[in-house]
C-alpha cells in the first residue's frame, strides 16, 4: 500500500450536521430537550434552541477546531466510485487514513464565534413525515480539506483517483457553485419621521407543498419594534414640550 496526500478545496458551501442530538444520553441532547419540552417558548428561548442545535451539529473540538471526519470523505469517495460501478473494489483497495481533516480558515474559530456571523448560519425547513421543522446548521462557504491522506494499492495510479474526487461533489448532491442566500439586508425608513434602519431578513425555503416557497422573517423583530416605539415616543414628547402630558409606550384595552 502507498499513501497519496491531496488537498481538497471546496467550491460549493459545506453544510455541517453532526448527529450529536441523536444520542439521548449526550449532555447537549439533555440540555436541548429541556428547552424544547417547554410549552411556551418566547423569542429568547427559540433563539437559544436554534443556537443549541447549531452548536451540536458542528464538527469541532478544542484541539483541532472545525474539521471533517475522515469517514465522511471515505463515504463520499465510495459513493462516487459506485457511479462508475466500482464501489466494491474501491472499498477493498482505498481508504482515508486520517480520522480528522482540518478546515483551513476555521481552525481558530469556535462554534460560538461562528454563530455570531450570520453568513455561517444556515436555516431551512426540513420535512419529517407531514410536519415541517426548522433545521439550523453551520455552513462553510469557502474551505479547504487540509491534506487528506488516501491509502492506495500499489497498482493504483494517481490519475485514477481524479474522477472520484471530482464525483465527490456529485455524490453529495451538489453540482453548482451557486448557493441560496441565507439572509437579506433591507434598509429603509420604517415609518415617516423615524430614522432609517437596516433590517436583516432570514430567508427560508418551504418544501411542504408541490411548489417551493420563500419565507422571509425579520431577525430580532421584537428589538426593532421596541426601538421604533421608543423613538416615536421621544418625538411625541419633544413635540409636546411645555405641556404636562405624559407619553407612555404600551397597549391599551377598553374597560
Amino acid at each position: 500500500m502507498r499513501t497519496l496526500k491531496v488537498r481538497i478545496t471546496g467550491k460549493a458551501p459545506l453544510i455541517m450536521h453532526k448527529d450529536t442530538l441523536a444520542n439521548p444520553l449526550h449532555p447537549s441532547t439533555i440540555a436541548h430537550k429541556l428547552m424544547t419540552d417547554q410549552k411556551k417558548k418566547p423569542h429568547e428561548l427559540h433563539l437559544a434552541i436554534a443556537k443549541s442545535e447549531f452548536i451540536a451539529g458542528c464538527y469541532w473540538n478544542k484541539d483541532s477546531g472545525f474539521l471533517i471526519p475522515g469517514q465522511n470523505l471515505d463515504s463520499c469517495l465510495i459513493a462516487a466510485a459506485k457511479l462508475q460501478k466500482l464501489g466494491v473494489k474501491f472499498k477493498q483497495g482505498v481508504q482515508v487514513v486520517e480520522d480528522e481533516l482540518l478546515l483551513d480558515g476555521f481552525s481558530n474559530k469556535t462554534p460560538d464565534e461562528i454563530w455570531e456571523n450570520l453568513d455561517h448560519v444556515d436555516v431551512r425547513g426540513v420535512k419529517v413525515g407531514q410536519a415541517i421543522y426548522q433545521a439550523v446548521n453551520a455552513i462553510a462557504k469557502a474551505f479547504d480539506d487540509n491534506k487528506a491522506a488516501v491509502a492506495l494499492p500499489e497498482k493504483f495510479k494517481v490519475h485514477d483517483l481524479e474522477p472520484y474526487l471530482y464525483n465527490r461533489r456529485r455524490a453529495r448532491g451538489t453540482m453548482t457553485t451557486e448557493s441560496v442566500p441565507t439572509h437579506i439586508y433591507f434598509k429603509c425608513e420604517p415609518f415617516a419621521g423615524l430614522q432609517e434602519r437596516t433590517f436583516v431578513l432570514r430567508l427560508g425555503i418551504q418544501t411542504g407543498t408541490d411548489k417551493l416557497g420563500v419565507v422571509l422573517r425579520i431577525v430580532k423583530q421584537e428589538a426593532h419594534d421596541e426601538e421604533m416605539a421608543n423613538e416615536f415616543a421621544r418625538k411625541v414628547d419633544d413635540a409636546l414640550l411645555g405641556w404636562s402630558v405624559p407619553v407612555l409606550v404600551g397597549s391599551y384595552a377598553k374597560a
